[in-house]
């Protein structure tokens, strides 16, 4: 396992809160405050529906801003 991986598992392992379903919500995540105040589950994320670099590359993106807002609601950053 690399550093990376160990990272997003220990975010992942301290994320608290409520849970909340945001698959219909999942292509506006980039770093909205509203997403901020609360911790919401990374498995939420839709994954890309084709294997395009584009789709991947969003997929990506969502998932950072996601463990970013995690971190800062968990006060890690």
């Amino acid at each position: 396992m690399n550093a990376t991986q160990e990272k997003i598992d220990q975010v992942k392992n301290n994320i608290k809160g409520e849970e909340v379903d945001i698959s219909n919500e999942s292509k506006n995540i980039y770093f909205n405050p509203d997403f901020a105040k609360k911790v919401y589950k990374i498995s939420d994320i839709e994954l890309p529906n084709e294997l395009s670099t584009s789709n991947n590359e969003l997929y990506l993106e969502k998932l950072k801003g996601l463990i970013i807002n995690n971190m800062a609601v968990k006060g890690l950053l």
